[in-house]
């Protein structure tokens, strides 16, 4: 059956049954600057913008091994003019992932990176060493957060295209409205300024979400007022920053109660709350289970 694809909201709809339907995570990287145009579109994107799982996060709270993350995406955007073809690449933390362009006019626009995938045992040892013994990260708990992110290979480029016509398409035909519009090219894309504060800020908490943030602390980071900032972001990402943040940290308490023996006020502290008991509230409300009861369920070892 044809599908669909005409708007943001149902764009965002065929990218998350994609997933669910392969087992795969999804990530768009924007090279025009293109995406964040309009709210609607805005809304679509943004969760499917940043590689949020637990590993990617936890390599990119070490600054040296952020840095190399950001200059890979560079790297992708110099090999895409080149060769405009689909191709597997990993990165240097060890993760797999499927590189399929988004064209316009033989111009490479975009692209969607389709992973994450686990690479074989040796060559994940190797890759977690290094990335523990360069940034003393802990070696155990790279490994974990490795293992919970990552499934075995199960797609080929070909078929990748075929699932990703529609939605090349969609990208394609928005981009052509917005050259049109605003023309704007591949070269000189200039994204808004609220554009710029929501990755920013996105950036900023993904990268920080275990220290003591504050709206103030990520305002001034960002150069915008408290009351810009909470009114951007509960506008583009549908809920206030307080919760984004809590729910960033538990995703991370997850995997530390999964595979680790650290105390419940431990872990708390860990992934950036300083009251454990308020940390077991926020734990079982997102959750429905106490951090205590999860842990039972769901003990790796």
């Amino acid at each position: 059956m044809k599908i669909e694809i005409n708007d943001g909201f149902s764009l965002y709809n065929y990218l998350y049954f994609i997933e669910k339907r392969y087992n795969i995570k999804i990530t768009l990287k924007d090279f025009c600057n293109f995406f964040l145009k309009d709210t609607e579109l805005t809304k679509a994107v943004l969760p499917y913008m940043f590689h949020n799982c637990p590993y990617c996060m936890f390599i990119k709270s070490d600054d040296k091994l952020y840095s190399k993350c950001l200059s890979s995406m560079e790297q992708i955007q110099d090999k895409l003019k080149i060769n405009k073809q689909p191709y597997y690449r990993v990165c240097h933390a060890g993760i797999g992932e499927y590189i399929v362009p988004i064209i316009y006019n033989k111009e490479a626009i975009g692209c969607i990176c389709v992973g994450l995938f686990r690479e074989k045992e040796e060559i994940v040892d190797s890759y977690i060493a290094k990335v523990a013994q360069k940034s003393e990260l802990r070696k155990n708990l790279a490994s974990s957060h490795y293992y919970h992110s990552t499934q075995d290979i199960d797609a080929a480029p070909g078929a990748l295209m075929e699932i990703f016509k529609d939605v090349i398409q969609f990208f394609a035909m928005r981009y052509k409205r917005y050259k049109l519009k605003d023309k704007i090219s591949v070269i000189k894309a200039i994204p808004t300024n609220e554009d710029r504060i929501i990755l920013k800020v996105l950036d900023y908490i993904n990268h920080n979400f275990s220290a003591a943030l504050s709206v103030d602390d990520i305002s001034k980071n960002c150069y915008c007022s408290e009351s810009y900032l909470n009114h951007t972001f509960k506008k583009r990402m549908g809920v206030n920053i307080k919760t984004y943040i809590n729910n960033i940290r538990i995703k991370h308490a997850v995997i530390y109660l999964q595979d680790s023996d650290a105390s419940i006020t431990d872990i708390a502290f860990a992934v950036g709350f300083n009251d454990s008991n308020y940390f077991s509230k926020i734990f079982s409300s997102s959750m429905g289970l106490s951090p205590m009861e999860y842990r039972k369920r769901n003990k790796a070892f």
